[in-house]
């Protein structure tokens, strides 16, 4: 299984991935630092799921790129992290909302339940 994690900032996305390799060992995780590396990375091989966290000053760009490539590849689950900043997303069976102070089990927790909800829907 593979994973895409995007945040700007390398501490998040380093913590994030870190969490999700205590749980998840083998599984494999392609980190975004920007909005063009997440399209890059989300164009160029399939994933199981996305993790994305907007910062303020680019949540409407964020918002529009991520439904284009949610458009270009359909059935891909993203979690948005900063839920109360990314204005334009609204959540459905393909996007769930975590807040960025989450526990790492309630990081695993819904990263276990897209991961085998995509599983199970194949």
């Amino acid at each position: 299984m593979k994973i895409l994690v995007k945040d700007d900032y390398v501490i998040y996305r380093k913590g994030i991935c870190e969490c999700i390799k205590e749980g998840f060992p083998n599984i494999v995780i392609t980190e975004a630092g920007s909005n063009s590396n997440l399209s890059e990375a989300m164009s160029a091989t399939g994933y199981d799921l996305v993790i994305v966290n907007f910062r303020t000053r680019e949540q409407h760009q964020a918002a529009a790129q991520l439904s284009s490539a949610m458009q270009k590849f359909p059935g891909v689950p993203v979690i948005v992290m900063d839920y109360f900043e990314a204005t334009g997303i609204t959540r459905s069976n393909e996007i769930g909302f975590l807040p960025s102070n989450c526990s790492a089990e309630e990081l695993l927790t819904s990263v276990t339940a897209f991961l085998f909800k995509r599983k199970d829907n194949r």
